[in-house]
């Protein structure tokens, strides 16, 4: 399905009906609607659940873009103004779990309940990853030498797979929610992937002390997707937790 949300045209998915509470699933960076289906079609059952395309992915022409971390915050508002989404279920994986965040610490009487699927915004930045950022920022100037090929494997992969979206991605990443997180008093789930190679599973406990109240599962043996991976055991904990 399409609308037009903040004068950009989007591809949306619905599953459920009307008469059903609502559930908004926010995807992570790379990702689309479509990555969501296995999941959204069987909460669908109990549940109407919105998984629209956040800016600059899956239906949207990649042209030279280059948004804000308030332009995806402006963004979700007015998708729930348009699809009149009220007490509202939100569920945030990676990327979209930071702007979950961020939106929840605004607006907790609207938000039933947060589920927080490895969301980033919350990492500390270690010594190995300072130094990172340090032989990055030297060699980037360099002409296209050995030396400077043997440093791109230090980018993340969101980083070396964003391409046209790199401009955001440079002003999204660097975003941190801690303060946001300690204003949410909505009702939150954690759930965190015990393989998780983009997001590690150590700042679940960080994540956790920041959210008042907040619930803490581990999905073990998972990895950072655990919607297209393994859809059964993450339902299982979001059916628990609802």
């Amino acid at each position: 399905m399409q609308t037009t949300i903040d004068n950009y045209l989007i591809n949306y998915k619905v599953f459920g009906d009307k008469n059903k509470k609502d559930i908004l699933i926010l995807h992570g960076w790379g990702q689309s609607a479509k990555d969501w289906e296995k999941v959204a079609i069987r909460l669908g059952q109990k549940y109407r659940i919105f998984v629209p395309d956040l800016l600059g992915f899956g239906s949207f022409k990649k042209g030279e873009i280059n948004y804000s971390f308030e332009d995806y915050l402006s963004f979700v508002s007015s998708l729930i103004k348009k699809f009149k989404l009220k007490n509202y279920i939100l569920i945030g994986h990676s990327f979209g779990g930071k702007i979950a965040i961020a939106h929840t610490s605004k607006n907790n009487s609207a938000v039933s309940k947060l589920i927080l699927i490895s969301p980033s915004g919350i990492e500390e930045r270690g010594i190995f990853t300072r130094l990172k950022i340090i032989l990055i920022k030297m060699f980037k100037f360099l002409p296209w030498t050995n030396a400077f090929k043997g440093v791109t494997y230090l980018y993340s992969y969101d980083y070396k797979t964003a391409g046209k979206l790199l401009p955001t991605f440079k002003r999204v990443a660097p975003i941190k929610v801690d303060k946001e997180a300690k204003k949410i008093s909505s009702d939150t789930l954690i759930i965190w992937p015990e393989r998780d190679e983009q997001v590690n599973l150590k700042w679940s406990k960080k994540l956790k002390r920041l959210i008042p109240g907040s619930e803490l599962r581990v999905l073990w043996k998972a990895n950072h997707s655990p919607h297209i991976t393994d859809p059964d055991r993450l339902l299982r904990i979001i059916d628990e937790y609802l």
